[in-house]
């Protein structure tokens, strides 16, 4: 690749000339396979998880990249090591763990759109479209076509699945299922007279019960979390009947009477109503909830969250709460992708099948990473265990079964981090108590996301 092209690359996703310290790791582009060159040749005996299109002898070295930390990468390597003293004992598998989120996602495009990248990778579902609109990924749909996983699509999620599509093609394979719920401190709700939130509570009952749980500064009856966070609050805004953009991502809905409420509504519970926190009584305390400070906190279904309180108090895990336009949960998650110009794209996919269709790999993912992996009949699996499991005895309806039946799709768009930076700049303001209007912060954010839209697609035009 020219110098020219791979700027282009960087400033497509927003990484401009910083990305150019990262060079050192881009080789030469000739190495890599294009998807043109795609083969499907079967000349080699075929198993159950290879397709016998690849040498079993083969040599040279597989590249993984992954952000996950040394425990919860532990489960992962143990099913990688299975798979190639099996199938191709004589690969040297370089594995590149333990990378910060942030500083894997500033790294990992510069090595996609570099000569020499890993053969696969972690990917999140907020870049994944964004670098598959720029031919960063393997179109994944020729493997599936031709060595399909099993159970695939109609066992795993359909909103994961969803989430890792451009041009309804599939560019990366899901393999965990993050759903959002609440966590109630039951030492501080047990001097209130209430019921705990159900999936019938709305957004008013929340509220009520947020303010009889503050005390001044020292406890707070909510955190649902920033305005700024976009992903994060997006069922909240489907919940008021709100939306970011319109369903073909072409125009802004900012301006929308349902979005104003909704990020007002978010707003007064921090400024006006004074029962979620402000920034600076959280800065230093990445957990309040932990800490003891908030009465019901919004956060990710995870039995490892336990380990964090221990038993400092008693605790239960609830329902989000429903809206006047409908009941919407957080759904997300990540997936494992092949870079375009990956050496090894065969053994990278017979790989990700390998991991994340058979069930006994599922089972280790699952149990070992304690959470839901992508394949619904698996779910168990990822269910709070032993000591945990007393505390969170509704946990599968809250994180499980409303998650599948409520769970709403974050529409990240190909240029989200472009976009993102936009959102984040004027929805600050609000989460900072900058400005206290949510009108004049949405419409500002509507004119300006209407330019961000008619620039992106006029230049898919040209």
């Amino acid at each position: 690749m020219i110098r020219r092209e791979f700027l282009k690359k960087l400033g497509q996703l927003g990484i401009g000339a910083y990305g150019l310290s990262y060079l050192r790791f881009c080789g030469n582009t000739e190495k890599a396979v294009s998807s043109k060159l795609l083969s499907f040749d079967v000349k080699y005996p075929q198993t159950a998880w290879t397709m016998g299109v690849v040498d079993p002898n083969i040599t040279g070295t597989f590249k993984i990249m992954s952000w996950e930390s040394a425990f919860q990468f532990e489960k992962w390597e143990r099913i990688i090591n299975t798979f190639f003293k099996k199938y191709y004992p004589n690969i040297k598998v370089q594995l590149d763990w333990g990378i910060s989120f942030a500083n894997y996602n500033t790294k990992l495009p510069v090595l996609l759109a570099g000569g020499s990248p890993p053969d696969l990778v972690w990917m999140h579902d907020t870049r994944a479209k964004s670098f598959a609109s720029i031919d960063l990924l393997q179109n994944l749909d020729p493997f599936i076509e031709f060595f399909k996983p099993d159970g695939w699509p109609q066992e795993y999620y359909g909103t994961q699945v969803e989430s890792f599509q451009y041009n309804k093609s599939q560019y990366g394979f899901p393999y965990d299922y993050a759903t959002g719920g609440l966590y109630v401190n039951l030492d501080m709700y047990k001097t209130i007279d209430e019921e705990l939130p159900t999936e019938n509570w709305t957004f008013d009952d929340l509220l009520r019960v947020g303010k009889k749980l503050t005390k001044g500064t020292r406890q707070f009856g909510l955190n649902l979390g920033s305005e700024a966070n976009a992903g994060y609050q997006y069922w909240i805004l489907r919940s008021f009947g709100g939306d970011w953009f319109n369903e073909d991502m072409t125009e802004s809905k900012f301006n929308l009477p349902e979005t104003i409420e909704a990020y007002q509504w978010m707003n007064d519970l921090r400024w006006k109503h004074k029962v979620a926190p402000v920034p600076e009584l959280t800065q230093g305390r990445p957990q309040p909830f932990v800490d003891g400070v908030i009465a019901i906190n919004f956060d990710l279904g995870a039995p490892a969250f336990g380990d964090l309180l221990e038993d400092k108090f008693n605790w239960t895990v609830a329902p989000t709460p429903r809206g006047n336009k409908g009941r919407f949960q957080f759904v997300g998650g990540s997936a494992l992708s092949i870079p375009q110009k990956a050496a090894h794209k065969h053994i990278a996919y017979e790989l990700t099948r390998y991991m994340l269709s058979n069930p006994e790999n599922l089972k280790i993912i699952g149990e070992s990473g304690r959470m839901f992996v992508s394949r619904q009949s698996m779910y168990e699996y990822g269910l709070p265990q032993g000591k945990i499991a007393k505390k969170m005895t509704s946990y599968k309806k809250v994180f499980y079964d409303l998650a599948h039946r409520d769970g709403v799709v974050v529409p990240y768009i190909s240029k989200y981090q472009e976009w993102e930076d936009i959102y984040r700049r004027n929805t600050e303001l609000l989460y900072f108590g900058e400005e206290l209007n949510a009108k004049k912060v949405c419409l500002k954010l509507h004119d300006a996301t209407n330019r961000f839209l008619e620039s992106v697609n006029s230049k898919k035009k040209v």
